[in-house]
């Protein structure tokens, strides 16, 4: 089973051209899709074995608005990305993916082409609680910001764009992010770097983030997103990475092939690279 985001190339121009649109005119510019795939499998007396019953759902949600007023422009981000599998063995609907992230983002022209600076903000958490279904008792190890981050950074934007390829490099020497822990099953526990009896922890550092947008031909795009994150007050050598990667071939206006790769690296929660491979195909709504 596999259940992951599919946009054709149209769809996939527009998204890549996002800031490109709203840096070219005045104006407002809002593009968008939405992608909801269903997964069923099923078998009886399968000599090779495997679940009797299996049903995977994977839904997503992508919102970009932006508006330009001379030397000044505003970008806001909203994705949501949500999936759920339930198979006979368990008989409940387990998560395999939960999102949610919105940016935000107020900038000016510097005059000087590709440059401009302002502000970056960036709220990042899950909607529904996570568990450990390896463990007997279903551990329960995340929640609704829990973790959660929110980041404030100001700073630097290089850009550079044409009509095959979208590229941008946001720098900020001191940015402001705070990690929470509200959910009350933790408040006793040291967890996301967030002490006990605590529930949000403040942290300021080095931010830099890059997209890249790359149209291969009129079939096949790349969408990348690179954020890293060193924290000045403890450890800075352990930098935060979170990477996603889309590579989408368009099979017509409906469906689209895409394969995902998504790397994260936390040390305060998993001392370890963490990292999520879909493939699939699916179908596709604009909005």
């Amino acid at each position: 089973m596999a259940a992951s985001a599919q946009i054709s190339v149209s769809e996939l121009q527009r998204v890549g051209a996002q800031k490109t649109a709203a840096l070219d005119s005045n104006g407002w510019k809002k593009t968008g899709l939405m992608v909801f795939n269903v997964n069923q499998s099923a078998r009886s007396d399968w000599g090779s074995g495997g679940e009797t019953f299996q049903l995977g759902i994977n839904y997503v949600y992508n919102q970009a608005i932006h508006r330009r007023k001379g030397p000044y422009t505003f970008d806001g981000y909203f994705d949501m990305e949500l999936g759920f599998v339930r198979a006979a063995s368990y008989n409940e609907f387990r998560k395999t993916n939960d999102r949610l992230d919105l940016t935000l983002e107020f900038e000016h022209d510097l005059g000087k082409g590709h440059w401009n600076y302002g502000f970056l903000f960036n709220l990042n958490t899950q909607m529904f609680n996570g568990y450990n279904y390896n463990t007997p008792d279903k551990e329960k190890i995340s929640g609704f910001f829990s973790p959660g981050k929110l980041l404030l950074a100001p700073g630097f934007d290089y850009k550079d764009y044409n009509k095959d390829h979208y590229f941008s490099l946001f720098l900020s020497p001191l940015t402001y992010r705070w990690v929470t822990k509200v959910s009350g099953s933790f408040y006793n526990e040291d967890k996301f770097g967030v002490d006990s009896a605590y529930k949000v922890v403040t942290e300021y550092g080095t931010y830099l983030s890059v997209h890249y947008n790359k149209r291969f031909s009129n079939k096949t795009n790349y969408i990348g997103r690179l954020d890293l994150f060193s924290n000045y007050r403890e450890h800075p050598e352990r930098v935060d990475v979170l990477m996603n990667n889309l590579l989408t071939v368009n099979l017509g206006r409906v469906f689209a092939i895409s394969f995902i790769l998504d790397i994260l690296y936390d040390h305060d929660i998993r001392q370890r690279v963490q990292l999520q491979e879909i493939f699939g195909i699916g179908l596709r709504f604009s909005l």
